[in-house]
């Protein structure tokens, strides 16, 4: 590989840690123990992407070519983008920056095939990427959707109901249901997409196969909503 530009690389690669250690050492962390966030399956993401670094080394190593101008070329939309994240603080953008420099920076030193071997360690931290207030933006939406076809449907009935935002009341008060934000449902597609990804990527030997089991892991999740 080089000794000089493995030195390079490496400090590259620490240096690209100095620049995102706000986002690593208290963004990230900060967002991961919010209890609106539900994302403690986060804290295991890295470790798993580190596993799969060392477990790959080999291959990793094997791939390595020559440097490579385009990869240079391709670090810069993340770098802009990790700036701007960085200076808005905003978790997403800094760690999708963070991941894309990661699998660029290895191109530019060492070609495609090295930022191909990386690419599944380096795309799954962002598994440890917030979404509650992001889900959140659409679940409303879809909350009050379904709550306006089912009172629809009840009225079309004949059913003496009201409606209030996302809850159906009986009018004698009876009963009353409220669509509720989704305490095991959306959020949960997450962690058990990390999961599959994880199971998926060591089981499975060809990307096909893998795209195909981890696809599976929406509609199992999709079905773990909470209704109140």
């Amino acid at each position: 590989m080089g000794k000089y530009r493995l030195a390079a690389f490496a400090a590259c690669l620490l240096l690209l840690v100095w620049g995102f250690r706000a986002m690593i050492f208290d963004h990230v962390p900060g967002v991961i123990s919010a209890p609106e966030e539900d994302m403690s399956f986060a804290w295991f993401v890295p470790l798993f992407s580190l596993y799969v670094v060392w477990t790959e080394r080999r291959r990793i190593l094997a791939a390595a070519g020559g440097p490579s101008w385009g990869g240079l070329l391709a670090c810069l939309p993340f770098l802009f983008i990790g700036v701007l994240g960085a200076r808005g603080i905003q978790v997403r953008l800094e760690e999708l920056a963070f991941a894309g420099l990661l699998v660029t920076v290895s191109w530019a030193f060492y070609g495609r095939r090295m930022a191909a071997a990386v690419l599944f360690p380096a795309a799954f931290l962002l598994f440890c990427m917030p979404l509650s207030s992001f889900l959140d933006v659409f679940t409303i939406h879809l909350r009050l959707f379904a709550t306006s076809t089912s009172y629809g449907i009840l009225k079309g009935l004949g059913a003496e109901v009201s409606r209030q935002g996302t809850v159906i009341m009986s009018g004698d008060g009876g009963f009353s249901v409220d669509v509720a934000q989704p305490c095991s449902g959306l959020r949960s597609i997450f962690a058990l997409m990390a999961l599959t990804a994880g199971y998926a990527y060591f089981t499975q030997r060809s990307w096909l196969a893998r795209a195909a089991l981890f696809s599976l892991s929406i509609p199992i999740a999709s079905q773990l909503r909470c209704v109140k």
